[in-house]
Formats: structure tokens, sequence, C-alpha cells
């Protein structure tokens, strides 16, 4: 298995089908669904049932979902490790924001950010459910999420950025 098999599969996963995940990949969703059918190969299992246009997770892709996540995690975490020339860190923030957010706090907060750390690249995806906000964090989804309070769920720091 290739971490490029896996990224592909969680995206799969996170968006509901090739057609997102593709888009949001930046690849052709032929070439996407061929990874999936490899790394199906590789693991000697089905991940998705196909029905009709669609991809529904198999068993085997929610057992697969959270080791997957791990493993992105710890390559997060590798890469973050290091630092540029000047000290600065380097790697990938993942966020995730319920919509009205995204295009109101979130863009001015991500661009001071990457003036700081321009090494670090951001990813923002769409907060669907904002009850799962907490649980996001703490499978790995993603690092920081932008959602309303109270968040529910527990386990995870909030700062309030305004009312």
């Amino acid at each position: 298995m290739e971490l490029r098999q896996v990224e592909y599969f969680l995206a799969v996963v996170d968006h509901g089908g090739l057609g997102a995940a593709a888009a949001a990949l930046s690849l052709s969703q032929p070439s996407l669904s061929q990874a999936i059918r490899q790394l199906e190969r590789d693991l000697g299992v089905q991940l998705f049932h196909r029905i009709g246009r669609g991809l529904v997770p198999t068993t085997a892709a929610h057992a697969l979902e959270g080791p997957a996540r791990q493993v992105l995690r710890d390559v997060v975490a590798a890469e973050a490790s290091l630092v540029d020339a000047r000290g600065l860190p380097r790697g990938r923030l993942d966020i995730l924001a319920w919509q009205t957010l995204a295009v109101g706090v979130v863009p001015g907060l991500v661009a001071r950010f990457r003036e700081r750390y321009p090494n670090v690249s951001v990813r923002i995806g769409d907060l669907r459910d904002e009850e799962a906000a907490a649980a996001k964090v703490r499978e790995g989804h993603c690092e920081v999420v932008f959602s309303y309070l109270p968040v529910t769920g527990g386990g995870v720091s909030t700062v309030e950025l305004g009312t």
C-alpha cells in the first residue's frame, strides 16, 4: 500500500464518492477509480460496493478508515517535525469549517497564518455536521475546526473568536 493510495481512499470516504474526491485531489475520475481498484487488489478486500455510479464503503473500508487516518497523521507529524532554513515549521494544517464561517472569518485567519508560516500548506474542508466537530478533530480528520459554539462531544480545546 502506498501513501498516495491511502490519501485517495480517505478522499473518497470523506467526499462520498469518486467525482467529488477526484475534484478535491485534482485528478481525473478514471485515474482515481483505477487507484482505488489497485488498492483493493493490493489489500485483497473490496473497500467499496459499486451501486449504480456510486460507491458505498464496505465493512472493510470502515475498518481501514481509522488506521489510514493515523498513517496520514503520522506522516504529517513527521513532516511538521522538520523546519526550514529559518527555523519555521513545515507540514500541513487541515481545517474543517462551517460553510458560513469559511467565507467570513476563516480566510483572514488563514492568510495571516500563511504569511507567518509559508512552508505549511493549509487545506480547508466543509464541516457538514456541526455536531461532529469535536469528533472530527479527535479522529484525525483535521487539526482545527471553525464552528459555532457550543462544541458538543468534549475532549477538545475551544477558543471563542467572536460573537
